[in-house]
């Protein structure tokens, strides 16, 4: 078992900080919050029990391409319908499942609400506001255009930064991608 960091409590590792300056050696856990550097990386949530939980289900074998919406899923009681991706008064749990290999594009200009869940590779083109939750079980690519996550943004693999990504989180979490991330920049030659 692993001890869970606590701000000012005893130093159960080596991993310690002075109480008080004047403290000939640490002695006190770190605060995580004034010391994020001491943080960690959680394990990538359990896809089965996540994926069992949804409101609107689409598999595609190689992934698709969204929108339009509103586009056909299944929800948990076997019928189908036709969703968009959740509004402000009616936020949706999503779950978009394809096979190894496959990737979902969502182009254009899209909003949503609620709990995204993609069980494959993401890559976003164009406008995209989402209000609640991604969880990407692969790599997420946000590429041309401008990302907003008012919410939290999980990617199990490489996030690949082209175009421009802004997470808007609650409280103390930052708007820095953490884990495996690979920014590409624009640039040109000029003679």
């Amino acid at each position: 078992m692993t001890a869970v960091k606590r701000g000012g409590g005893v130093c159960v590792d080596g991993i310690c900080v002075k109480n008080d300056v004047a403290d000939a050696s640490p002695t006190v856990q770190p605060n995580l919050l004034a010391y994020p550097e001491f943080g960690a990386v959680p394990p990538f949530p359990d896809m089965t029990s996540i994926t069992n939980n949804y409101d609107c289900k689409y598999y595609s074998p190689t992934g698709a391409s969204i929108p339009p919406f509103p586009v056909p899923c299944t929800r948990p009681d076997g019928s189908t319908t036709m969703s968009d991706l959740g509004t402000a008064g009616n936020n949706k749990i999503w779950v978009m499942t394809c096979d190894p290999g496959g990737q979902y594009h969502i182009n254009g200009n899209i909003s949503g609400y609620g709990t995204l869940v993609i069980n494959c590779d993401l890559i976003v083109n164009g406008t995209f506001n989402y209000y609640g939750t991604i969880i990407v079980n692969g790599t997420l690519q946000a590429g041309t255009g401008n990302v907003t996550v008012y919410g939290g943004l999980v990617a199990q693999d490489t996030l690949r930064l082209i175009g421009n990504i802004t997470v808007v989180g609650g409280g103390t979490v930052a708007n820095v991608p953490t884990g495996n991330s690979l920014v590409i920049g624009k640039a040109w030659w000029e003679r």
